[in-house]
C-alpha cells in the first residue's frame, strides 16, 4: 500500500510540543499552555479538500471526530469535539485544554490566554499575550490562586477569560 491523494485521507500533527529552557517558564518539558507547548503542526489531506492554508488557531479535540465522519464512521457519544467537512469550519475563535492529572485548565483566544500552571508548591494563574502570527509571547499576570482575584492587572481581560473558561468546563481555581 501507499498513499494516493485522490483516494486516502492523510493526516500529520503532533499532540503537544516542547519547553527546552527551563529558565525561561520553570520548567522542561510540556505540562503548560504555554505557546512552544500548544502550537503545533496539522496537516490535512483529503480528495474533497483544496489545498489551502488556514492560519486561525483549530483545537485537535474535533480531529478524531472529523477523520471519521470523512471516512464514513460512526462517531462515538463519549467524543467531544466536532466533526468538519471543510478546513475553514475548523477555526475556532477561543480554544481551551482541560486535564485533570495534574490540574491543568486554560483558554486561548484573541491574542489573550488565562490558564493554570504547575509549579512546586502547588499551581500559578498565568495570564499572557501572544502573537498569532509568530507565537511570541509575554506574561501579564502570574500568582498563586489566592491572590487571583487581588489583582488589579488586566482586570477586564482577565475576568473576561475567566468566564469564558468557567462556561466552557468550570472554574478554573476548582
Amino acid at each position: 500500500g501507499y498513499y494516493d491523494p485522490n483516494k486516502d485521507l492523510l493526516c500529520f500533527t503532533a499532540d503537544h510540543g516542547e519547553a527546552f529552557s527551563p529558565h525561561k517558564h520553570g520548567l522542561f518539558g510540556h505540562a503548560s499552555f504555554f505557546e512552544e507547548m500548544i502550537r503545533v503542526p496539522l496537516v490535512v489531506s483529503y480528495p474533497d479538500w483544496d489545498a489551502q492554508t488556514i492560519n486561525e488557531q483549530v483545537s485537535l479535540i474535533d480531529l478524531m471526530p472529523t477523520i471519521l465522519d470523512l471516512a464514513g464512521i460512526p462517531i462515538p457519544d463519549t467524543f467531544e469535539g466536532t466533526a468538519h467537512r471543510s478546513p475553514q469550519s475548523m477555526q475556532r475563535e477561543f480554544t481551551h485544554v482541560i486535564d485533570s492529572n495534574p490540574i491543568r485548565r486554560g483558554i486561548r483566544g484573541d491574542g489573550k490566554k488565562l490558564f493554570t500552571h504547575q509549579i512546586d508548591e502547588g499551581f500559578e494563574i498565568v495570564q499572557t499575550e501572544y502573537s498569532p502570527e509568530d507565537g511570541s509571547e509575554e506574561v501579564v499576570f502570574r500568582a498563586p490562586p489566592d491572590e487571583f482575584f487581588d489583582s488589579d492587572v488586566s482586570t477586564e481581560t482577565r475576568d473576561e477569560l475567566y468566564e469564558k473558561i468557567r462556561e466552557v468546563k468550570g472554574d478554573l481555581l476548582e
